[in-house]
């Protein structure tokens, strides 16, 4: 179970992130007069009711009223954020055949208490479907484009907990998230 602590920062995590995308759509906007021109969707790869969830519907009226569009909160959940991944991936590819920029900002945990020991090996592969996986998924789909076009940057966005785990609480987290910033250095070459 998580304690008070992990799940308010996590939470604050959350709504900086989705205040940070608010305040860069409205720049984009900006930027871009005509875009968007019609519905937005929002694409939350996990299922109604949780965090991300709740953030993403959070933001659902600021995001209407900075781009001036309506703004459909659409949840793809399973497989830890993989089935939202490759829509997202699917949808890029459809409406603007690649990106130039990708920033993945992917994961979390829900495994119980108890370190190493309480983990088994469902909750082993939950961790990496859910911190490793949707950005591999992502990454190929939409890497090819990149390189055919010789440019973009794909950002992973880890955690700390790759170096310092909480070995109590979060052992498969971290090492999905070291997993994933061993897969980025790599990916970088």
């Amino acid at each position: 179970m998580k304690t008070t602590t992990q799940k308010n920062h996590r939470d604050q995590t959350a709504l900086k992130w989705g205040i940070a995308l608010t305040a860069m759509l409205s720049a984009t906007t900006a930027m871009a007069q005509n875009w968007p021109d019609k519905p937005v969707h929002l694409i939350v790869a996990f299922p109604p009711g949780g965090i991300v969830d709740t953030v993403a519907r959070q933001l659902q009226p600021r995001l209407q009223s900075a781009l001036g569009q309506p703004v459909i909160v659409e949840n793809r959940a399973g497989a830890g954020g993989t089935v939202g991944a490759a829509e997202v991936a699917r949808t890029v590819r459809a409406h603007w055949g690649g990106v130039d920029i990708l920033v993945h900002v992917l994961g979390g945990s829900s495994a119980p208490g108890g370190g190493f020991a309480a983990l088994d090996d469902a909750q082993w592969f939950h961790a990496l479907n859910q911190n490793l996986m949707p950005a591999v998924q992502l990454d190929r789909a939409l890497l090819p484009a990149m390189l055919a076009q010789g440019s973009g940057v794909i950002i992973h966005v880890s955690s700390i907990q790759r170096l310092l785990p909480l070995p109590e609480s979060t052992t498969a987290y971290a090492a999905a998230k070291a997993a994933l910033s061993t897969y980025s250095k790599a990916l970088s070459k």
